[in-house]
């Protein structure tokens, strides 16, 4: 697989998580940081279907990256 092929943002995204975990401390938040209600597919059959929706309305994963890390980082990859 090219470079190419890969989704300009993700590509940035991953980069920026691989730098911050070439620190020990750091490495060690990010992977802690995984470990979450999200990580696992609960048994959505049981609970209401408000509840479903508003979960997905609500849910994501806070990234320990910033907008700007991201955009630097493509800006450095897409120079060439």
């Amino acid at each position: 697989m090219e470079m190419e092929d890969y989704d300009p943002e993700d590509l940035a995204t991953n980069l920026v998580l691989a730098k911050k975990m070439l620190r020990k401390r750091n490495e060690e938040t990010i992977l802690n940081s995984t470990y979450n209600k999200f990580a696992y597919n609960s048994d959505d059959e049981n609970l209401p279907e408000w509840f479903i929706e508003d979960e997905k309305r609500h849910k994501f994963i806070c990234l320990p990256i910033t907008k700007e890390e991201v955009e630097e980082q493509k800006t450095a990859l897409y120079m060439d």
